[in-house]
């Protein structure tokens, strides 16, 4: 999974470094257990299939050629 750092840098998000999850310890899809995910984070991330990999950035319903958008907040 890609997620955005800012200006290219080492660190993540700020969003996703103060950010605390909860995580349901019931068995799951990965599809499911990322829809989990994004809804607990701040508005505007953005979680895209795209092909070999997903993306997770902070961005509002951006459509990608040959990709999938499985969650948004």
């Amino acid at each position: 999974m890609r997620v955005q750092r800012p200006g290219g840098g080492k660190r993540l998000h700020a969003d996703l470094e103060n950010q605390a999850v909860n995580c349901n310890t019931q068995p799951m899809s990965l599809r499911t257990a990322i829809r989990d995910l994004v809804s607990q984070l701040p508005p505007g991330w953005q979680a895209t299939k795209l092909l070999g990999y997903v993306i997770l950035y902070k961005e509002t319903a951006r459509l990608y050629p040959d990709a999938e958008v499985i969650a948004y907040t």
